[in-house]
C-alpha cells in the first residue's frame, strides 16, 4: 500500500538529518520537538504529453524550543540548527536524493524556500516555535513499464 508523501519525508528526515529528533507530522509538543506542517500550495507543477507528472509537497519545518530573553543562547543556537538543516537538504539534493517513494515516483529536489525565523513565543516568553518553510519536488510517472526505464536512464520522452 502506497504512503502519503508527508510521511515518506517524515521517515526520510528523522533517519537521516542529525538534527531533527522527534518529529510528528502536524504536532507540536510543549517540549523540544519538531513537526513537518504540509502546505497549502498546488500540487501539480507539470504534466507532459506522456501523462508524467511534475509534482511539489510544499512543508513547514517547525521546532519548540525553551527560550530565555536574557542570554538567547537557545535562539542562537535553533537558528544555527536550521541553518545546518537547510544546507543538509542542499547537499543531499547535490548528492541525488536517496528518498524511497511510492512505485513510479522519483525524488529531485529538497530545500528550504527561506530561511528560518521566530514564528510564536508563548506568554510566559519561555518558549518560542522556529519555522522553516521547505519544498519537496518529485516526479510522479504514469504507469508504463517504457517510461520507468528511460527515467532510469534519465532519457527525455
Amino acid at each position: 500500500m502506497d504512503k502519503a508523501v508527508i510521511e515518506i519525508l517524515q521517515e526520510y528526515l528523522e533517519k537521516n538529518c542529525d538534527y531533527i529528533k522527534n518529529l510528528k507530522i502536524d504536532y507540536l509538543n510543549e517540549d523540544k520537538s519538531w513537526s513537518l506542517e504540509q502546505g497549502a500550495n498546488p500540487m501539480l507543477l507539470k504534466k507532459d504529453v506522456l501523462g508524467n507528472r511534475k509534482m511539489q509537497l510544499s512543508f513547514t519545518l517547525a521546532s519548540r524550543v525553551n527560550v530565555n530573553s536574557i542570554t538567547d543562547s537557545n535562539q542562537k543556537k535553533i537558528l544555527k540548527a536550521f541553518s545546518d538543516i537547510s544546507e543538509w537538504m542542499y547537499q543531499k539534493t547535490r548528492e541525488g536524493l536517496d528518498i524511497k517513494l511510492n512505485s513510479g515516483e522519483y525524488a529531485e529536489s529538497l530545500g528550504a524556500t527561506q530561511s528560518a525565523y521566530l514564528f510564536a513565543v508563548n506568554k510566559d516568553r519561555t518558549q518560542a516555535r522556529y519555522e522553516m518553510p521547505c519544498l519537496f519536488v518529485y516526479k510522479k510517472l504514469k504507469e508504463s513499464e517504457n517510461n520507468e526505464w528511460c527515467y532510469f536512464f534519465k532519457f527525455k520522452i
